[in-house]
């Protein structure tokens, strides 16, 4: 198993990397067993506070441009696992950094 996991990055800039590590990784062709991906937590971040910030439109666009590079690479789509991002409740968060100091 080989952990592509990049801190902070978004579905943006993974769709731009993409390319490279399935390059890299991919070797020989159709070594890859399967793909699990776990992409959003960046891309939902407040707009006007983190420069990441992007519309739902914009995760949708990069999400399936993902998956279509996976599919290209010849990964069949039962072997692509999405994984959404856990939810936010506002207002526990804000309590707990709070609380947190």
């Amino acid at each position: 198993m080989l952990n592509r996991g990049f801190s902070g990055y978004t579905s943006a800039f993974n769709k731009l990397i993409l390319p490279t590590i399935l390059r890299n990784d991919n070797n020989p062709q159709d070594s890859i067993v399967a793909c699990v991906i776990l992409l959003g937590s960046n891309d939902s971040v407040l707009q006007g506070i983190d420069r990441r910030s992007m519309t739902v439109e914009q995760y949708i666009d990069n999400m399936s441009a993902i998956i279509q590079q996976l599919l290209m690479a010849g990964l069949p789509n039962t072997k692509i696992l999405l994984v959404s991002p856990p939810p936010i409740h506002l207002e526990k968060y804000t309590k707990h950094v709070e609380q947190m100091g």
